[in-house]
């Protein structure tokens, strides 16, 4: 082919040079954005933490991350049966509702501080005990 030679491209013409690489609109634009989404994140790594976040604990077991909510349910006194059958729960007075919680059930978001949530396993023992 000979040099400078223009042939025709679909969305932009380019020109060939002597090492038989068509230089043109296309290439040049990749290589812009490319660049422009590395220096935008390389640009997002350099920007200080958002106060709000500042000191946040970053993760943990909620126990430790949380801040200790108020015992409204009672769940203090019934901590002691995590581990028994749930049937261990039929004799004891609730201070509010009970909600039981079997494996892969779906629960809805609606939070009652009173109520008492307990979670069991396939083998029907009390696994974990919340309010909410």
């Amino acid at each position: 082919m000979q040099r400078g030679k223009h042939i025709g491209l679909r969305r932009a013409s380019a020109t060939l040079q002597p090492s038989g690489r068509a230089r043109g609109w296309g290439r040049g634009i990749v290589r812009r954005v490319l660049v422009g989404i590395v220096c935008a994140g390389l640009a997002a790594g350099c920007l200080p933490r958002p106060q709000h976040l500042r000191g946040a604990a970053r993760l943990g077991p909620p126990e430790r991350v949380l801040p200790a909510l108020p015992d409204r349910c009672g769940v203090a006194d019934f901590r002691r049966l995590t581990g028994q059958p749930f049937t261990a729960l039929a004799g004891q007075s609730l201070p509010g509702p009970l909600r039981v919680i079997y494996p892969d059930q779906m629960v809805t978001a609606e939070v009652l501080p009173t109520r008492l949530n307990v979670q069991i396993d396939a083998a029907s023992r009390i696994r974990h005990l919340f309010c909410g």
